[in-house]
This record gives structure tokens, C-alpha cells and sequence, in this order.
């Protein structure tokens, strides 16, 4: 398991500065249930069995907010990774038709004085 600085490292970089909004927007949506459960008549009692269930319902938005923007983060790390794959296969292939061709070029045998006049040519190509 990674240590914690750098979990916390993760989740600030995936959630960015929404994670200053987070508990803000936990608040008023607490706020905004309580004042509707008061308004429909649900919460009248404050020690009832539904006093907490305005905060209880915001947390689990904001458990679910989060949970969206981790996705959203690792879904653009896995697509970002795709590209990273793609262009180092493309090195690779690159790498060997390049060491194969120094290899023809500069490993090549010379048996006569037209052959190492050609491979000279070809050399300063």
C-alpha cells in the first residue's frame, strides 16, 4: 500500500481545487434537505429518527462527487497512458529499422575496390 503523503498527493491532484468547494457544497445540500424535510413536515421532531438524515444524505453526495472525480481522473490517466504506449511501440519499431540499417550500412563486407567505394557512397548518404 502506498504511503500516505502520497495518497493524499493523488487525491489533491485528482480532485483539484474542488476539494475546497467539497465542503461547502456538503453544507447547503444538508441545509437545503433540512429546510425541505421541514417544509414537507418530515423532520418536526429534532430528536427524532430523521434528525440526521439531511447530513447524512449530504455526506453520501459527497462521497459520490468524489468517487465521479477519481473516475474522471484515472479514466483521463488510462487514456493518456494509451497515447504514451502507442508512441514508445512506434520508438521501438523505429529503433530497430534504425539498428538494422546501421547494421547493412556500416557492418557490410567488402571483397573489392568498387564494393568499398559503393559502401563509402552509401556511408555519406
Amino acid at each position: 500500500m502506498a504511503p500516505l503523503k502520497e495518497l493524499t498527493a493523488a487525491f489533491s491532484a485528482a480532485i483539484g481545487h474542488r476539494r475546497y468547494v467539497l465542503p461547502s457544497l456538503t453544507l447547503a445540500a444538508g441545509a437545503l434537505l433540512d429546510v425541505g424535510m421541514i417544509k414537507l413536515g418530515i423532520l418536526i421532531d429534532a430528536d427524532g429518527p430523521f434528525a440526521y438524515l439531511p447530513f447524512v444524505i449530504a455526506v453520501a453526495m459527497a462521497g459520490a462527487m468524489i468517487m465521479w472525480w477519481l473516475l474522471d481522473y484515472a479514466a483521463n490517466g488510462r487514456s493518456e497512458l494509451k497515447g504514451i504506449v502507442a508512441i514508445e511501440r512506434a520508438l521501438d519499431d523505429l529503433s530497430s529499422y534504425f539498428d538494422e540499417g546501421i547494421s547493412q550500412v556500416f557492418n557490410a563486407v567488402v571483397e573489392s575496390d568498387a564494393d568499398f567505394e559503393e559502401w563509402q557512397r552509401r556511408r555519406a548518404d
